[in-house]
């Protein structure tokens, strides 16, 4: 089982292989941005369930796109079940353009 430092380390490699040029210091690491939930593979949202991430983990470590603005969207059953649900892959703004919650 991965611990909370190996997932982050998955983290990282999925921002580094963007840029194979950019190696990721210990303190750019610090000040990173938020990767967004409904951008993470497959494979990373079944290591967040194997290694029995609470939703609330999950709000505290992602981020909710820029067009939604439902309160907390990534906070469980009050939060935005398309945006936590395994097809979280189709979220985009045409997407959720019928939401009420949805901004410009």
């Amino acid at each position: 089982m991965q611990t909370n430092r190996g997932i982050y380390e998955g983290l990282v490699a999925h921002f580094e292989r963007g840029n194979k040029d950019m190696k990721l210091t210990e303190e750019k690491r610090d000040v990173m941005h938020k990767p967004y939930f409904h951008k993470i593979t497959n494979e990373e949202y079944q290591r967040l369930i194997d290694d029995k991430w609470t939703l609330g983990k999950v709000a505290e470590h992602y981020k909710q796109p820029s067009w939604c603005g439902y309160p907390n969207a990534l906070e469980g059953q009050m939060g935005c079940w398309s945006l936590l649900s395994m097809e979280r892959h189709q979220i985009s703004p045409d997407f959720c353009r019928n939401c009420d919650c949805f901004m410009e």
